[in-house]
């Protein structure tokens, strides 16, 4: 595993931006079970009104109890038609646990949506059985019960709601403007507990959405002012190193420091759905100062490159020199993911943000900079997305 030297990083970034600008100091799988391809057509509806309230309360029974499990935990479960309508009845029982189980299988169903196209024949069943069965129509059926789930006031099935909700925001096109106004709404009651769980909740579930949110919409750009004032707040409170913070907040669990932390990690894999600029350039001061001070790792410099473009000139300058003097240096490198880790370079995922943006010369000086330098065919293939962004931009430019 490579890794940089936290401690050495003021080094570096006192030659990209010190003195730049005083107001920002520098700135499932199947066994031998077959899928249903659901050509028989859509599960029985639970339809609204009485329907819902003769039903609601209604438990299921253990065998149904054990099909919910399989379908959100178990990969050896194939997807069958007849578990949409089981997944309905569980959002509308009065046993907390059904509850929380259908929120779950709802969150799984939305990750088979990503395997229409996979390889995999099973795989590839189950994707298109999730589309055609996880339909507009099931989703205005079942939103409402998601929303009352994460209001139930049970932890558990608050957050599992929360995450289906989240889910169903990231994986699929399935939410209406109404339904992701709602979740936002969701997300800003979190946010305004007085409990440090709720508000973890809270900046997850705007993570999902932040790629949905209207910013004409008064209550969705609120949402993202108070994304960045949780990060401002703990940028004034604390003044260690970014990789002392992850460590004391895995190793002692306290609620408000996990709800900053991820908080955190919110605003720093989501900063190109920022768009309103006033909010971008707040973002680029809280990623600068933490680069400066080291309470923050490199990661913010790719999440300030996808900045890049709603920042005024200076500022977009800068984003381009460190993401390209980035290229060389050692410390960018990092691995992702457990058990089989993968390669990185947070230069190279900044480089992928800033490719739509920049000019022909910067274009040129990025190529420059990564044909030059002596890697291994691993490390070459993290730089190929980059490579290829960069190259169609300069197409254009031509």
């Amino acid at each position: 595993m490579r890794l940089f030297n936290i401690a050495s990083v003021a080094v570096f970034l006192g030659s990209s931006f010190l003195g730049t600008e005083s107001g920002a100091a520098c700135q499932g799988s199947a066994d031998s079970g077959t899928v249903d391809d659901g050509a028989t057509g859509r599960p029985p509806a639970i339809a609204s009104g009485a329907a819902d309230s003769a039903s609601r309360g209604a438990a299921l029974s253990s065998a149904e109890r054990v099909r919910l499990r399989g379908i959100y935990s178990d990969f050896r479960t194939a997807l069958q038609s007849d578990d949409f309508a089981l997944v309905e009845r569980a959002l509308l029982s009065s046993n907390f646990e059904d509850r929380q189980s259908a929120c779950l299988a709802v969150e799984k169903i939305c990750y088979y949506m990503e395997d229409i196209a996979a390889d995999d024949p099973e795989r590839a069943a189950a994707g298109r059985l999730a589309e055609r069965h996880l339909n507009r129509e099931y989703i205005d059926r079942n939103f409402p019960r998601l929303l009352d789930a994460a209001d139930s006031g049970d932890s558990d099935l608050a957050e599992f709601a929360s995450r289906a909700i989240g889910a169903l925001a990231t994986d699929t096109e399935l939410l209406n403007r109404e339904q992701v106004a709602q979740s936002c709404d969701k997300a800003l009651a979190f946010l305004g507990s007085d409990d440090f769980e709720d508000r973890r909740r809270g900046v997850n579930l705007l993570g999902d959405l932040m790629s949905r949110l209207d910013l004409n919409n008064a209550r969705q750009k609120q949402a993202i002012d108070q994304l960045l004032k949780i990060a401002e707040d703990w940028q004034r409170s604390y003044h260690g190193k970014w990789g002392r913070w992850q460590a004391d907040v895995s190793y002692r669990g306290e609620a408000k420091p996990r709800f900053q932390h991820q908080a955190l990690l919110t605003l720093l894999y989501n900063c190109a759905f920022i768009k309103d600029e006033a909010h971008a350039m707040r973002a680029y001061r809280f990623l600068t100062n933490g680069l400066e001070s080291q309470t923050l790792n490199l990661q913010a410099v790719a999440s300030i490159a996808a900045l890049a473009s709603r920042l005024p000139a200076a500022q977009r300058r800068n984003a381009v020199q460190l993401a390209i003097g980035g290229v060389s240096d050692e410390r960018f490198w990092h691995d992702v993911g457990s058990g089989f880790p993968i390669l990185r370079n947070y230069s190279a995922d900044a480089l992928c943000y800033l490719a739509p943006c920049l000019e022909k010369e910067e274009v040129q000086q990025a190529l420059k900079a990564i044909e030059s330098q002596r890697w291994s065919p691993e490390e070459s293939k993290v730089f190929e997305a980059a490579k290829i962004a960069l190259l169609d931009r300069l197409t254009l430019l031509k």
